[in-house]
């Protein structure tokens, strides 16, 4: 079985998607240079945090991407609804 993406010409969800991985590639760089690399430095935090930080960062963008290109489903044109 092939794997199937589902892709969309739609510029709104683009920007939305550019603005979420701009946001991400910002606290990707800026949260480990001001808060866990310092803290490490002066021996409060494990170097396995740091690993976890990266670790957690990149499963979150993964779960983007591949939410992101799903094909989403459609429903049946004439749904059998029971009434009761």
């Amino acid at each position: 079985m092939g794997l199937r993406i589902h892709f969309v010409v739609d510029p709104h969800g683009w920007c939305c998607m550019g603005l979420i991985v701009f946001v991400w590639l910002y606290n990707i760089v800026l949260i480990p240079k001001i808060v866990l690399f310092p803290h490490y430095e002066e021996g409060h935090i494990p170097g396995i945090l740091i690993i976890i930080f990266y670790g957690i960062s990149i499963f979150c963008l993964v779960a983007l991407v591949r939410a992101s290109l799903t094909d989403p489903g459609r429903l049946p044109e004439n749904p059998k609804i029971p009434h009761a």
